[in-house]
């Protein structure tokens, strides 16, 4: 199963993690004659697999290329030994992913901070369909022994990993730093801070040494433009995912107070919100997109409309639902508009870029009760 050009592709959005819904009667039917079955993913992106949780198996190829279809047989057929984790969080639901959008207006400023990524849903403690650093194998391994050493500025830690199985495989030890938590100061709770991918034979053990950077007990302080050590005892995990963690110890670090580095999350919120209305307030430029040209200017609407009408006409699919089309339509409206200098072929002008712009300009702010002439 999968996504199909129809429903991923770069360039635009998906609205949903749904699989196309003839896969999903597919498996409906097969789950009926059989419980024996294996489910091969291919995706770009996290999809909704919860309809396969009865499946003996599943098999996340991603967009693998050139020879992924006999390396898929030699995987499901245990002539190879898979040992890959995800370098991403599957949400349950794609209304659970982050989002930082706090304006109607059509350009970004990036809002979420520190937690991006698994650092949101661990922190936020979401149910995840599969958790950062996930992958199993055929075989199995356990780990001992783990210590933490402080030489000088430099930490380390030790590990023992051991092939507990009767196959050959690869296993990654994943070390963690669980941060201490400060009332009103958003941080991550937790924190990837070293990796090492480690190859064994059956009953084969081996040591490892992991030197972690000088900026694991940090964050980049706003209020002296420089990373800088925090306070606080944090607890260094290893394990074989984010919530997969099997040895722990607490380290007490000495440095600043959080408070006295970073604003609190109530500051760094009216900060954004006093820097989004700046934006909406200053003039547009040849820098920002046709589309919000278009909500102030008749002129931009109707040449956006004319351009992705031609665009639609232009393919060979005449349909809007087209992946090509898609990716067009998306890049014509989110781009900056001095790129359709290039991107037209020279139908657009740096002149008519300019007017657009102006046009634009002025449309908006005699709107707002505010003189403005075009120069």
């Amino acid at each position: 199963c999968g996504l199909t050009d129809a429903f991923e592709g770069e360039g635009f959005d998906r609205t949903d993690m749904l699989l196309p819904q003839e896969q999903l009667s597919l498996y409906e039917e097969i789950a009926k004659r059989t419980k024996h079955i294996l489910v091969v993913n291919i995706s770009g992106s996290p999809v909704d697999l919860s309809f396969a949780q009865n499946a003996r198996s599943i098999l996340q190829l991603y967009l693998a290329g050139q020879a992924s279809a006999s390396a898929c047989a030699y995987l499901i057929s245990g002539k190879a030994n898979p040992s890959g984790h995800l370098a991403e969080t599957w949400p349950c639901l794609s209304n659970l992913a982050p989002s930082t959008f706090i304006s109607k207006e059509k350009n970004i400023l990036y809002t979420e901070g520190p937690l991006v990524g698994y650092r949101y849903y661990e922190t936020k403690k979401l149910p995840v369909q599969f958790e950062f650093g996930f992958g199993l194998s055929y075989t199995s391994f356990e780990l001992s022994d783990f210590a933490v050493i402080q030489k000088n500025e430099k930490i380390m830690v030790t590990v023992q990993i051991k092939n507990t199985g009767s196959l050959y495989g690869a296993q990654v030890v994943q070390v963690y730093v669980k941060n201490p938590q400060v009332a009103l100061y958003e941080r991550s709770a937790i924190e990837l801070v070293a990796f090492d991918k480690v190859y064994l034979e059956p009953g084969e053990e081996k040591k490892l040494v992991l030197v972690l950077d000088e900026h694991v007990f940090c964050v980049f302080s706003s209020k002296k433009n420089s990373f800088a050590k925090v306070a606080g005892t944090y607890t260094l995990a290893c394990g074989f995912s984010v919530r997969d963690l099997r040895c722990k110890k607490e380290i007490a670090v000495e440095g600043e107070a959080l408070e006295n580095l970073v604003e609190s999350e109530s500051e760094r919120l009216q900060e954004l919100k006093r820097l989004q209305v700046q934006t909406t307030k200053t003039l547009l430029t040849s820098s920002d997109s046709m589309q919000r040209l278009s909500k102030y200017s008749f002129f931009a609407r109707t040449l956006l409309r004319f351009m992705e009408l031609y665009i639609v006409v232009s393919s060979k699919s005449k349909k809007k639902e087209d992946p090509a089309v898609k990716v067009a339509l998306q890049a014509i409206r989110e781009n900056p508009v001095e790129s359709l200098i290039s991107t037209s072929g020279g139908a657009i002008s740096p002149s008519l870029v300019q007017r657009l712009v102006a046009h634009a300009n002025k449309k908006r702010y005699l709107k707002k009760g505010h003189f403005f002439s075009i120069i």
